[in-house]
């Protein structure tokens, strides 16, 4: 049967085996008609059902085995005296049924051949101003900021990396092709096969943010079902009250520059510098003066220690620096000449 061949050539491109002669043939065939279209949609909506298990080199007869299934439910029935009869079920219920069938027989022997130990799973909690490296079974580094945690298995199964987080992380992956890296959060899913990049989903936080440094990633909002796909130095934020998300194709280098230390400010005024800090090194930073916060500054500077930096914005100026606490300052006097 012809749909067949076109049934595995969308399964191998579902599972990402697919050979470039096969795209060019597959290409074609959906280019052809609508109805051919429609047809893969089906195939994708079995796919997702079926769990993604089914080997694309396995060759389904979907009317036989279909038939097969039908012929037992009527047995079924009329051994039981409900005698009635069947409506041939479209094409998709074929498919989901046989790729359900074949699933349960990979379940099967997936079962057989694990270790009878369940997958081990370590929870990794950063608490301290310094940011915590972990350095994840595949290769993998996150950097943790501080009270945040990483949930991660001590291997990674054939199927999707996985790991949860709560708070804020900078993830550097390793690049597996066959091998999806996905960082659940309580708001999002974030899934990518080997690139550089920022979540944070802090709990008491009204956004949740995913930045990219290299490469691609696909963002999936749990809260409105929105799916963005970024790339390099493009920023999501999801705002969980109204679920709306704002889209940033060039975003500021400073919302990672509490891993970076890297930090720009182009003509930023005075209040968006003390904020970022802020947020950056967990401090509290007061300006006094009125007219204070809208004086200009323009550097770009590797920060590692914020007191020194604020030492020097009052030197620049002319303001007076107080440390009222720990990690609690104020900006006294000053003018923007």
């Amino acid at each position: 049967m012809k749909e067949n061949l076109y049934i595995s050539l969308l399964q191998k491109q579902l599972a990402g085996s697919l050979t470039q002669e096969e795209k060019g043939q597959l290409d074609i065939w959906l280019q052809a008609s609508e109805a051919n279209q429609r047809f893969a949609e089906d195939v994708r909506n079995a796919w997702e059902l079926g769990g993604h298990y089914p080997d694309p080199g396995i060759q389904l007869d979907l009317d036989a085995e279909f038939g097969l299934l039908e012929a037992k439910i009527e047995q079924f029935e009329q051994e039981k005296g409900k005698i009635r009869r069947f409506q041939r079920l479209p094409l998709w219920s074929k498919i989901a049924a046989s790729i359900l069938i074949v699933a349960g027989i990979a379940l099967a022997i997936r079962s057989l051949l694990s270790p009878t130990s369940p997958t081990q799973w370590q929870e990794i909690h950063s608490f301290a101003e310094a940011n915590e490296l972990v350095e994840l079974p595949d290769g993998s580094k996150v950097w943790l900021s501080s009270h945040s945690s990483l949930r991660f298995p001590s291997s990674f199964d054939a199927s999707d990396r996985l790991v949860e987080l709560k708070g804020r992380g900078y993830f550097d992956i390793a690049h597996l092709p066959n091998q999806a890296f996905v960082v659940q959060t309580a708001s999002a899913e974030v899934r990518v096969l080997g690139t550089k990049f920022e979540v944070r989903d802090q709990e008491g936080d009204s956004l949740l943010s995913v930045q990219v440094v290299e490469g691609k990633v696909a963002v999936h909002s749990l809260l409105s079902d929105h799916t963005q796909v970024l790339t390099q130095q493009q920023r999501l934020a999801i705002h969980k009250t109204n679920k709306t998300a704002t889209f940033v194709p060039e975003a500021s280098p400073n919302a990672i520059a509490w891993h970076t230390n890297e930090f720009v400010f182009q003509d930023t005024p005075l209040g968006e510098v003390v904020q970022s800090l802020q947020t950056n090194f967990g401090l509290i930073v007061r300006i006094e003066a009125a007219g204070m916060q809208d004086c200009p500054l323009t550097v770009q500077q590797h920060i590692k220690d914020p007191r020194t930096f604020l030492e020097n914005i009052a030197d620049v100026f002319a303001m007076e620096l107080r440390e009222e606490g720990s990690n609690h300052y104020s900006l006294n006097g000053g003018s923007c000449q």
